[in-house]
């Protein structure tokens, strides 16, 4: 089950209807329904908190999935992230420290993002990144490469990770550089 491709797919519906309802339009914006998601997950937390790490990992997991679908039918996602609090808080990456700084003040069970970028080697690559920060879990995210031509998508190279301390952390580079060694192999 995808968790995003209805709001992602920005159906025309609500663009060329003028009389559709106000509520509806806003039942349908991305925000909405990702703030609906949001207290799903986090009413799971609550009746189960022993379980956070696993119901927050299959949150990102599925929402990964979500992405993936949603760059192969439409060749792209817009680059947001989303403080999975109460009230749910979306942005423009990147994630900075004030970004998480907010999220431990409004005390946030986790920072969700995703962001694509162009790749410097080849103009018809795209790299994505996809990462769920949490203290309960760590980072855990995926670096995805994607070549776009011909009307078409390939997802070329995908590379999960997950950093359980701070000392095992990579930036970004890092993993690109790693995707980008891996593959001229």
């Amino acid at each position: 089950m995808y968790f995003l491709p209805k709001w992602l797919f920005r159906s025309k519906r609500g663009l060329e209807d003028p009389d559709l309802g106000k509520r509806e339009k806003e039942e349908n914006l991305p925000t909405a329904l990702l703030q609906e998601q949001v207290a799903r997950v986090l009413a799971a937390i609550r009746a189960q908190p022993e379980k956070k790490g696993r119901i927050l990992s299959a949150y990102v997991s599925s929402f990964f999935e979500a992405v993936k679908e949603t760059i192969r039918r439409q060749g792209r996602i817009m680059s947001f992230y989303m403080m999975m609090a109460d009230p749910v808080d979306f942005g423009v990456p990147p994630v900075t420290e004030e970004v998480t700084s907010e999220a431990k003040r409004v005390k946030a069970e986790a920072l969700l993002w995703v962001e694509g970028f162009q790749s410097e080697r080849d103009i018809s690559d795209v790299i994505y990144h996809v990462a769920l920060s949490s203290p309960a879990l760590g980072v855990i995210g995926w670096v995805l490469k994607v070549k776009l031509g011909d009307g078409r998508v390939e997802f070329t190279r995908e590379m999960p990770y997950h950093f359980d301390s701070p000392e095992k952390t990579k930036s970004l580079g890092e993993l690109l550089a790693e995707i980008e060694k891996e593959q001229e192999q």
